[in-house]
């Protein structure tokens, strides 16, 4: 499908076209000579010396006068015929070249390019970080209370913006979740209609402009959760105002699951979270509004308990 500026743009090539090409047609007219033009419209001379009128001659017959002054052209300055004739073509078949640039190369040369960067193994891909509250305790050592929270971890990637403009009104969305088995394929697979995915960093689920030249937003993918009192305990293992003895393995849930970073302020029909186990593969669609779209799969593993 051809966009409405692409269309513009094809409008205006063919614009420029016809103008040169009938400018160009203009001087190839069979019309008569120069001389029968001017026979036809000359002032008659009748006694006493007439005031001459003002002659307008007809475009076709200008162009034929045209053409038989360029005929001579050849034999007394030295100019071919077939500069004189083509010279028009070659004006119109520049003008389309210099109008096709200007509406489409300098464009795509400008354009934002848009890439996905993952390195597995640098933290700032994946973060250790603290989720929802589990409980609380006062502890009049302290002024505030201490709040024990959900340890996870964070998994992103990064997205890039390699061309020569600002990317406009940035937006990722995730399509479809799928599981696969090894030796049999796909197992399950969820549609998410598309969903809006959140910005590393933004509260809420909003569109972002990235800076041209290699400047980047990371993008929120999967978070993981692990709920259970060995993974509290190492956790928090470099605290010191953990009160220890009032946390005891019945106030955590045991939960480990992982969940996507998507928009759930209303309801979708879809999961909260997942603790399925084997390979699984996220399709991602990231569009703006002055680049091409990208898609990308994520194909990771996860193993849970549950």
């Amino acid at each position: 499908m051809i966009r409405g500026d692409s269309q513009d743009h094809i409008k205006s090539i063919i614009a420029y076209g016809i103008v040169y090409l009938v400018i160009s047609l203009s001087f190839l007219l069979p019309v008569s000579s120069v001389q029968a033009a001017q026979k036809r419209h000359q002032p008659q001379m009748q006694g006493a010396r007439s005031v001459p009128q003002e002659v307008t001659l007809p475009l076709a017959e200008i162009a034929s006068g045209v053409r038989e002054i360029t005929r001579q052209l050849p034999e007394k300055r030295g100019h071919p015929s077939w500069v004189v004739v083509l010279g028009p073509w070659f004006t119109g078949f520049a003008a389309l070249l210099i109008a096709f640039a200007l509406n489409f190369v300098v464009p795509w040369y400008k354009k934002p390019r848009l890439r996905v960067e993952f390195e597995k193994g640098k933290p700032e891909y994946t973060r250790d970080l603290l989720f929802d509250e589990i409980c609380r305790f006062d502890d009049p050592q302290y002024d505030e209370p201490f709040i024990l929270r959900q340890p996870g971890f964070n998994s992103r990637v990064k997205i890039v913006n390699r061309g020569r403009s600002v990317a406009r009104n940035l937006q990722a969305r995730l399509e479809s979740i799928k599981w696969f088995d090894k030796s049999k394929g796909i197992m399950h697979e969820i549609s998410y209609h598309p969903s809006a995915v959140k910005w590393s960093g933004e509260k809420e689920y909003n569109k972002i402009d990235i800076a041209p030249h290699g400047s980047f937003f990371f993008l929120d993918l999967v978070y993981s959760i692990n709920e259970t009192y060995p993974e509290i305990r190492n956790r928090y293992r470099d605290w010191d105002d953990v009160p220890w003895s009032m946390i005891v393995p019945e106030r955590c849930s045991g939960d480990i699951y992982w969940a996507v970073w998507v928009d759930r302020n209303y309801s979708r029909g879809i999961p909260e979270k997942y603790g399925l186990e084997g390979d699984f593969e996220l399709n991602y669609h990231l569009m703006a509004d002055n680049s091409e779209p990208v898609n990308y799969p994520l194909v990771s593993n996860c193993i849970s308990s549950q």
